[in-house]
């Protein structure tokens, strides 16, 4: 009896928990994942094309799906594929040479002038009240990062 589109992303399922020991909420991920997949494929795995695999993205895509979610079902789809074609299960896959949608970096938030003061205005009582002001003082005028600030020298 031919295996069904069900039986093969069972058989993998099992394979990402027992053998790869991925948790349970990423199984269950691959497997909304999947299903999507196959809802859209009529349940065809082995006879889709690059074409259709496309399709699937564009619909993600008209659902209003954020880029790093349809990233996350093509990383899917194509975790499932490369192990299809390990078990010899097909000859090629159809995600092959398709890339993740390019996600934008978000741009870090930043203090108001008023939230600056308040930071900066606190007492320094103590010798190291004045090396925390310091410190703050130096990363806020200059820019820099922790770790770069850690690895300042007085010299420097």
């Amino acid at each position: 009896m031919k295996p069904s589109a069900k039986d093969y992303v069972s058989e993998f399922l099992t394979y990402l928990s027992k053998e790869r020991r991925y948790a349970g909420n990423t199984v269950l991920n691959y497997e909304i994942d999947l299903r999507s997949l196959s809802e859209f494929l009529s349940a065809d795995f082995k006879g889709a094309d690059r074409l259709q695999i496309r399709s699937w993205l564009r619909t993600l895509h008209e659902k209003s799906l954020s880029k790093r979610t349809i990233g996350r079902k093509l990383a899917s789809a194509r975790s499932f594929y490369k192990w299809m074609l390990r078990r010899k299960y097909i000859d090629a896959s159809p995600v092959m040479h398709l890339t993740n949608p390019k996600v934008g970096r978000k741009l870090p938030s930043i203090m108001s002038e008023e939230q600056i003061s308040k930071l900066l205005g606190f007492q320094t009582d103590t010798l190291i009240d004045f090396r925390d002001k310091a410190i703050l003082e130096v990363l806020y005028s200059s820019g820099c990062r922790v770790s770069e600030l850690v690895g300042l020298n007085i010299g420097d």
